[in-house]
C-alpha cells in the first residue's frame, strides 16, 4: 500500500494471494496473520504509511481508493486526506458492528465500527 495525493493504492487481492502461495478465497476472511478466521474472532490491525507508489509496470497489480472522507454526526470529515471503507466481512458481536477499513495521514486501520456510520461501500479488487 502507498498513499498518494487524494488517497491510497492498495495491492489487489489475486497477487497478495499469488505472493503467499493461497487461492483469493482462502483471504477473504482471514486476517492478516493468515490465520485468524475474522467471522469468528474479532481481530484489528494497524499499518503505518509507506509513501513508496507502485512504479509504473506494476500499477497493474494495484487499485486505488480515494479518500472520499465519511460522516459522522451529521458532518462531512477528511475529504482528501482519508476515509472509512466498508468491508464485506461481518463481526463477530451481536450484529451491530462490522469490519471496515479507516486509512487516514499517518497509517491504515482493519478496525470495527457501528453500522449507522456514514462510510462508502465500494468493491475492493
Amino acid at each position: 500500500m502507498a498513499f498518494y495525493k487524494g488517497g491510497i493504492w492498495f495491492k489487489k487481492i489475486e497477487k497478495i494471494a499469488q505472493s503467499v502461495g493461497r487461492f483469493r478465497d482462502q483471504l477473504k476472511y482471514v486476517s492478516a496473520d493468515g490465520s485468524t478466521d475474522v467471522r469468528i474472532t474479532y481481530k484489528a490491525y494497524t499499518i503505518t504509511k509507506n509513501d513508496i507508489l507502485p512504479a509504473a509496470f506494476e500499477q497493474a497489480n494495484y487499485f486505488f481508493l480515494p479518500a472520499l472522507g465519511y460522516y459522522r454526526e451529521d458532518t462531512l470529515n477528511q475529504v482528501g486526506s482519508g476515509c472509512y471503507y466498508w468491508s464485506s466481512g461481518a463481526c463477530s458481536d451481536n450484529g451491530v458492528t462490522t469490519y471496515c477499513l479507516l486509512y487516514t495521514n499517518s497509517c491504515i486501520h482493519m478496525t470495527i465500527s457501528y453500522r449507522w456510520g456514514g462510510y462508502p461501500a465500494v468493491p475492493f479488487e
